[in-house]
């Protein structure tokens, strides 16, 4: 292929101002095996592919450069997903027993905290934090598997479901009175490196008045494993690990 040929490539890129066509040149010249599309980047790949020319010189679309899946998770449904996800790689890449394994154990893990949060009857409330704004989620968001696979009851069960949750007050909180507090702390993957950790941001009067602060928990998740690289073995294993470790008091 001409220099022109990626001349005219690159500079279509730089056109639409986005970073996603160069992985497309990527692929192209790298001759991709396979391309997986994961949550936010399936939306940027469908929207990315209908504003192609389809006539543009040297652009496919991604199925004719490497056979193309999404891997992407359905909201509230994380734990079904993530199975599903797991099996389909297994079988392209001939793992089924071993995922199978690793899934046992998973479900294993899962049925051992039901077990524990149904007997206690634990009710929480899951938040994510950035800035000071607040945020609430509901059984029907990206982390619905607090209450529909691990058993807590929701303290409120209008929640809508959204991808950066709904918007709540310190007031919010204290009125849901939960046994425990979850949270994501956004600050943590922020480029703004001023930006209050949850933590000081929660430390107010409102939300040590209840149940969750005065009996410590108030749980603090790993921001990559629930939200920026969650879907994969490793994830999801630190993510149900934080939550036994948090209700076992370990």
């Amino acid at each position: 292929m001409s220099l022109i040929y990626y001349f005219f490539l690159l500079l279509f890129a730089f056109s639409i101002l986005t970073l996603f066509p160069f992985i497309f040149i990527f692929f192209i010249l790298s001759r991709t095996f396979l391309v997986c599309f994961f949550g936010t980047s399936t939306k940027v790949y469908l929207s990315y592919i209908s504003i192609v020319p389809t006539n543009f010189p040297g652009i496919p679309t991604s199925p004719a450069i490497a056979p193309t899946i999404s891997l992407a998770k359905e909201d509230g449904k994380y734990m079904e997903s993530f199975a599903y996800n797991m099996k389909v790689l297994g079988d392209i890449f001939n793992k089924e027993d071993q995922v199978d394994s690793e899934l046992d154990k998973i479900n294993e893990k899962i049925e051992d905290i039901n077990k524990e949060v149904n007997k206690n009857g634990y009710k929480a409330t899951t938040l994510m934090v950035s800035d000071g704004s607040l945020s609430a989620f509901g059984s029907d968001s990206r982390f619905g598997m607090i209450y529909n696979n691990f058993g807590f009851k929701n303290t409120d069960s209008n929640l809508k479901s959204a991808d950066h949750g709904q918007d709540i007050s310190f007031e919010y909180i204290a009125s849901q009175n939960a046994d425990y507090m979850f949270v994501i702390d956004r600050s943590v993957i922020s480029s703004d490196k001023n930006q209050k950790p949850a933590k000081e941001i929660l430390n107010n009067d409102l939300v040590n008045k209840t149940d969750a602060a005065k009996n410590n928990n108030i749980v603090y998740l790993d921001t990559y494993s629930w939200y920026l690289s969650d879907g994969g073995f490793i994830s999801t294993n630190t993510m149900l690990d934080e939550i036994d470790n948090a209700i076992n008091n370990k």
